[in-house]
């Protein structure tokens, strides 16, 4: 039985209470909201700790599923909104704290298990953040901060982290790491706009992917690395497809941009490629009917002139049926 379904009940209780409270009081006396807004940050930031000893207490998964802490995060992300920029800073400094632990010693579980816990809420942060077009500049750079920290874990944890943990450790980071890719597709995949351009700046200074083509290379490798080292775990590959679908549906500029990256250019190529193991593995049958739904949608849709170098490799096996038939 996962801790969080058990442990203080009361807490959550007092969190979706609060964060109605705050919803119902915009026109209240300024006086009024600036002391709501100091006792909001206050309630989030003991939230957030107090999960986290709860899940250095707990030994094995402290959340059994991700559905069972989805309501938590949504009201989180209400109490964000009141202190965004304080909100930001608070994240940063414990991802950061986390990844420091991460880089200085053995993988553990408790210590993944707290990274799993605050991507999930930089994830809220990033969803409950103010609309792009309403928010300062300050809140922009910040929201890039915390973003960069995120992409930058991920990066690691491709470099130096996947050697080092057990695949039932590094299978709720892969699951919160997509649910962040989610919430970032759904702000800053977009047109271009002054505060996407200052959160793409950020991180350009932190992590080099300061334009839009640079993050979404970023995420398709993600997307091909794996399916290649995840094939056997549904949900990983049925989330990490549903990243591709969605990234393929989004924006115009966006789809055309994909075709032209490497990553996308090497599936279509290759699509069929043994190293792609989800593609062995008999029960995701449908998530491979997704897979060659999204990478024919990008071609009719953008580039019919690669049809023929996306057949070749069907040719090849119906050559082989038709040799043993």
């Amino acid at each position: 039985e996962a801790v969080f379904a058990d442990e203080d009940h009361c807490a959550l209780y007092m969190l979706g209470l609060w964060s109605r409270i705050i919803s119902t009081m915009h026109e209240a006396k300024l006086e009024v909201m600036e002391r709501m807004n100091s006792i909001t940050q206050e309630v989030a930031e003991t939230y957030v700790s107090s999960r986290l000893e709860i899940i250095r207490n707990a030994g094995d998964d402290p959340f059994g599923s991700f559905d069972t802490i989805a309501e938590e995060l949504n009201y989180l992300a209400i109490l964000f909104r009141q202190q965004y920029e304080k909100s930001c800073e608070g994240i940063i400094g414990l991802i950061e704290k986390v990844h420091q632990q991460l880089q200085q010693s053995s993988t553990t579980s408790s210590t993944l298990w707290e990274l799993v816990w605050l991507i999930l809420v930089a994830a809220a942060v990033v969803r409950g953040r103010p609309s792009v077009s309403s928010a300062g500049e300050q809140s922009d750079i910040l929201d890039g901060e915390l973003i960069a920290r995120v992409f930058a874990i991920v990066q690691w944890f491709e470099r130096e982290g996947m050697a080092n943990a057990p695949f039932e450790m590094l299978r709720p980071f892969e699951l919160a790491t997509l649910t962040f890719f989610q919430e970032f597709r759904k702000v800053y995949i977009v047109d271009q706009t002054s505060s996407s351009n200052r959160v793409y700046r950020v991180l350009r200074d932190r992590i080099q992917l300061g334009e839009q083509s640079a993050v979404l290379d970023f995420f398709l490798r993600k997307i091909t690395t794996n399916c290649q080292k995840y094939g056997q775990s549904q949900i990983i590959i049925k989330d990490t497809l549903k990243l591709f679908h969605d990234l393929a549906e989004g924006r115009y500029t966006s789809r055309r941009t994909m075709l032209t990256l490497p990553a996308v250019q090497q599936l279509i190529q290759d699509h069929t490629n043994s190293s792609l193991t989800f593609l062995l593995v008999p029960r995701n049958g449908r998530e491979r009917t997704q897979y060659y739904f999204v990478l024919t949608m990008l071609l009719v849709e953008h580039n019919l002139e690669m049809l023929p170098t996306f057949a070749q490799p069907f040719e090849a096996i119906f050559n082989q049926i038709a040799a043993s038939s």
